[in-house]
């Protein structure tokens, strides 16, 4: 903990800011939309085997664009309070029901519990959310729909070559439906901060803008390479996108896909948390005139949660953590969010604690991590 005197702030790094295109929607929403999906149930996507990277020139670009274009759809989402749209891809068709599966980015659809889906030819249908990951950024929802085409997912993403060529198709500002664009692979693991998360994507100079969120990134021959999530938004930068790479869209989806039931949303099993949030904050000690530290502090804690029932309470201020015999002095709440994402289902971390002040006496305690459960 840092103390600062005459100022509250700390100085801001210049450069890049990769911003998610989404508004907050409200917290509280509905469970009527819970995800209706069989675990009988089978679901087909369309895998290609053919290596990335192998163009076909000889083949007219509005030929592949034509093929593929109807796979991409508009999503609007809304709450009471705020609205929200994006873009998705269809990719798996239930084999025993008219029902196809569309992949979106989760800061999309996040909070919102009204979602529907306009498909290329101008049709609206009414969509559920099936499940989606947080960490990963991805959501799955559902319509009843006939007829639809289902995008082709290229096999392995790890194929492409930088300079590869791409083509975006998403929806621009979410009021320019089927918009088009092209350019090339402008570097592959690209490792970026988002919202608090690290992610490996793919890096593209294809124009992108808010709304292309959940759009997909094409290879030359029309195979789904790529979910696009972001654009870097600094005055004056263009030609920087990113995609999540198909592979790890793929693995995401299909855990979704499979974990979901008709009572539940799907999830990723694998993912840890103990059920409570973190924030940076500032405390003041002495009254006005005071010494001011910098802290890290709990805002919330879920009921029944591995948190909560080890005994940690809001306004918590979190002084360490021990994982594994190794103990991180927390001055920021992205190192509690790193050490629980690093920790297998069923490892137990020891948070160090002052409740009431940093004049409070210690208090140790012992917090087991458990599988993320995707709710909203």
């Amino acid at each position: 903990m840092e103390s600062k005197r005459d100022t509250l702030f700390k100085q801001i790094l210049i450069g890049i800011l990769v911003f998610i295109s989404s508004i907050t929607g409200s917290y509280f929403v509905s469970k009527e939309v819970m995800a209706g999906l069989e675990k009988t149930n089978q679901i087909n996507m369309n895998i290609i085997e053919l290596e990335g990277g192998k163009s076909n020139f000889e083949e007219d670009l509005s030929e592949v664009v034509s093929k593929i274009k109807d796979t991409v759809v508009n999503i609007k989402c809304s709450s009471l309070t705020s609205q929200s749209a994006g873009s998705g891809v269809i990719i798996a068709k239930s084999d025993s029901k008219e029902e196809y599966y569309i992949v979106t980015n989760h800061h999309v659809i996040n909070g919102y519990p009204n979602i529907s889906v306009e498909l290329a030819d101008g049709n609206i249908h009414q969509a559920a959310l099936v499940g989606g990951d947080p960490t990963g950024d991805i959501a799955i929802v559902k319509i009843e729909a006939e007829g639809l085409n289902i995008a082709n997912i290229l096999k392995d993403s790890d194929t492409l070559r930088e300079g590869d060529s791409v083509i975006a198709i998403g929806n621009p500002l979410g009021e320019l439906g089927g918009t088009v664009s092209r350019g090339i692979i402008s570097f592959l693991g690209r490792e970026i901060m988002i919202e608090g998360q690290k992610r490996t994507l793919i890096q593209t100079d294809a124009a992108v803008n808010s709304g292309n969120s959940g759009g997909g990134l094409f290879d030359i021959n029309g195979n789904l390479i790529g979910i696009v999530n972001a654009k870097a938004a600094q005055l004056g930068v263009e030609g920087l996108a990113f995609a999540i790479p198909s592979n790890e869209m793929r693995y995401l989806a299909m855990e979704i896909m499979k974990t979901a039931t008709d009572k539940n949303y799907g999830y990723v099993p694998g993912r840890t948390t103990i059920g409570a949030t973190f924030v940076n904050g500032y405390y003041q000690s002495g009254g006005f005139f005071g010494q001011t530290y910098e802290i890290v502090y709990v805002t919330n804690v879920n009921e029944e949660s591995a948190a909560d029932k080890a005994g940690l309470r809001k306004e918590d201020i979190i002084i360490s953590v021990t994982a594994s015999g190794d103990t991180v002095i927390i001055e920021d709440a992205l190192q509690i969010m790193e050490i629980i994402k690093s920790q297998e289902i069923g490892n137990e971390l020891t948070f160090k604690i002052k409740r009431g002040g940093l004049n409070s006496p210690e208090i140790e305690l012992k917090v087991i991590c458990e599988q993320y459960i995707y709710t909203i």
